[in-house]
Formats: structure tokens, C-alpha cells, sequence
């Protein structure tokens, strides 16, 4: 009996996923691991279990089938790599594939108004309780972090641990949970596996690029004139300095964005 071919497998929904068991002699390197593949025109990274589960971005069955192969062969590719030594890196490919987690972020603040919107609310949002909380008689530290604990999720209290230091969380854990998805996410990109050693050079390049982005962030929504069709500007001069993003002061603060890749 002949043996049947992967294909692509549809929901009662009607979208169609590739929906691949891992070899067994694999799972032990692969599972807990990122992979990047692609559906259309760009890249997504799906978590590797026993399975690896991907959507194909679509309903159409001729476009599942069109994809489907592409992201068999980016995925085969990845099973691959796992056979071969994880690479040590030099500082400047370490420098490269960090910089693009920083271009990725600014680009998305240049073309995509809904993040510009995000940013620029989770600026204010940080800053509005840093100051309600230094008008109480706090010092900036403790401002910093009540304003912090408001927030959702974890990636502000994160943040202000790396940037006054946490008695409870090492500042290794601290880099890893902050930035180690987006570390995962370009390593998944180019099927590549690295080192311990490079890894820690990517989240220390990861986080200098941080509050570099914070700046451009700043100077970009400050130049944008986001108009709307009959030319009437929909945002007044932007106020708020650009440590305020996350904390004043400076450090290894960095705005949401940058952590939206992940």
C-alpha cells in the first residue's frame, strides 16, 4: 500500500494548515524551538511540539496548494539544520541579525498606523502614571515602577528590571524572557541554530538596540503627518520626551513595538 503524501489540512472552518509530525529521532533537538515558514509573501514562526501546526493564511484550496509545498520544504529544510553544530557567530553577524529586529520595528512604525497608534499609547499610558505617582512624593524609581505594575502584561515590569535591577529575577532571565522571542524569531528566519554564547551576544545586541529604537520611534512619530484623505492632520506635536516611552532616565528600556515581534 502506498504510502499517502503530506498535504494540506483544512478546518471545519474552512482554512487550510500544515499539520506535520516531527521524527521521533528529532523531537528531543526540535520541540521548545521556533521555525519560520512561509505563507504568501512573509514569514511566521510557529513552536515546535510533536507536531508542527502552521496556517497557510488562507481558504482557497488552489492557494493551500500552492503554498503548502513551500512551507513542507522551509520546515524539511529546518529538520535539517538540527543535524549540524550550532554556529558561533562573530560580532558583526551578531550585530546584522539584531539589527533586524530594530528595522523590522521601524518599519512597522512606518508603514502601519495602527502600531504608530500603539506605541504612542503605551508611551503616554506609562508616562501619565509615572508622573501621577512622582506628584504623590515617589522618587522616580518607585514611580517607574507602580506605573509599571499597571501595565499589562509582564514586559513593563521586565523592562524596569533591567533598567534598576531585580533582587528576585537574575538579569539573565530578565534579558531572556524580555527579548528571547525575538531572538528565537530571526535565528528561525535564516534555519539556523546557534550557540549558548551567541545567543547571549543576540539578547545584550537585542537590548542596546532597544533604546535606540525608543529614539527613532520618537522621531518618527513626531515627522509623521498621519492625514487623513481630504489632508486634516489627525495628531497634534507629540510632547513627551522619549525616555518616557518606558521609564525615564535612560537604560534598557524598550517601547512595546520592538517586543511585538516576538
Amino acid at each position: 500500500m502506498a504510502l499517502s503524501m503530506p498535504r494540506p489540512f483544512a478546518t471545519k472552518q474552512g482554512s487550510f494548515y500544515l499539520n506535520v509530525k516531527v521524527p521521533l529521532a528529532l523531537r528531543p533537538l526540535a520541540k521548545g524551538q521556533r521555525v519560520s515558514l512561509p505563507a504568501g509573501d512573509q514569514h511566521h514562526s510557529v513552536l515546535v511540539g510533536d507536531k508542527v501546526v502552521f496556517s497557510l493564511r488562507t481558504k482557497d484550496p488552489k492557494v493551500a496548494k500552492e503554498r503548502f509545498p513551500l512551507a513542507l520544504n522551509a520546515l524539511n529544510a529546518f529538520f535539517e539544520s538540527l543535524g549540524r553544530p550550532p554556529q558561533s557567530l562573530g560580532r558583526a553577524d551578531v550585530r546584522a541579525l539584531a539589527g533586524e529586529i530594530y528595522k523590522q520595528a521601524v518599519s512597522d512604525i512606518d508603514h502601519d498606523d495602527a502600531v504608530a497608534d500603539e506605541v504612542e499609547a503605551y508611551r503616554d499610558a506609562i508616562a501619565e502614571a509615572t508622573q501621577h505617582y512622582l506628584s504623590e512624593g515617589a522618587s522616580e524609581k518607585i514611580a517607574e515602577l507602580e506605573a509599571a505594575i499597571e501595565m499589562p502584561g509582564e514586559r513593563a515590569l521586565l523592562a524596569w528590571g533591567l533598567k534598576h535591577g531585580d533582587p528576585q529575577i537574575s538579569r539573565e532571565e530578565l534579558l531572556e524572557r524580555y527579548f528571547g522571542p525575538m531572538v528565537d524569531e530571526v535565528v528561525a528566519k535564516y534555519q539556523m541554530r546557534v550557540d549558548a554564547g551567541t545567543r547571549h551576544k543576540l539578547l545584550l545586541a537585542a537590548e542596546q538596540l532597544g533604546q535606540d529604537f525608543i529614539e527613532t520611534a520618537e522621531r518618527h512619530l513626531k515627522q509623521f503627518d498621519f492625514s487623513d484623505p481630504v489632508g486634516e492632520k489627525r495628531r497634534a506635536s507629540r510632547s513627551h520626551p522619549p525616555s518616557s516611552c518606558a521609564g525615564s532616565g535612560g537604560g534598557p528600556v524598550v517601547c512595546v513595538r520592538l517586543t511585538r515581534l516576538s
